[in-house]
């Protein structure tokens, strides 16, 4: 068929911006470290580039190549690292220690035994923050809970003290 100079430009334009968008999300993924992620969001991370680049392809005008880019390099910014879900989770593990801890009252104890057991609630705290991974927190949340449940309340000693001389 004829071309026009038109249709001949339009084709050349849209082979250039897919050579570039191509380009440009090959550095993105190079500027992304594997092991930084686990897994399954490097998965995630290297999917959305694979697919990036098939919207790449397909694409029939340069604004659909931009949004490809723009999609993909977006998708690959939002995929969590090891750190980040860490972090993440540390916070969420820390507020079902804050719930717990709420649960307790300090005129239910002795005032040595609620010593005892907001020591146990700071230990917690302390060992979530520096937990180095996700079963180090929840071993360290499993700890503190179970530590403070354990504290005897005053009531408790009574009724222990109770059943001792019955």
């Amino acid at each position: 068929g004829v071309h026009t100079i038109a249709a001949d430009a339009a084709a050349a334009a849209l082979a250039s911006a897919k050579t570039a968008a191509h380009t440009a999300l090959t550095n993105a993924l190079e500027t992304y470290a594997q092991g930084n992620y686990t897994v399954e969001n490097w998965t995630a991370l290297t999917g959305f580039k694979t697919t990036g680049d098939t919207n790449i392809e397909a694409a029939v005008t340069t604004d659909a190549v931009t949004t490809a880019q723009t999609t993909a390099t977006g998708g690959m910014t939002g995929v969590e690292t090891v750190a980040q879900t860490l972090a993440a989770y540390k916070t969420t593990k820390l507020g079902n220690l804050a719930s717990a801890f709420d649960g307790y009252h300090s005129g239910d104890y002795t005032p040595e035994n609620w010593t005892t057991l907001t020591g146990f609630d700071s230990a917690g705290i302390t060992a979530i923050n520096d937990a180095a991974n996700l079963a180090a927190v929840d071993t360290a949340l499993s700890t503190a809970t179970t530590a403070m449940a354990g504290v005897h309340t005053i009531a408790a000693d009574a009724a222990a003290a109770a059943l001792a001389s019955a």
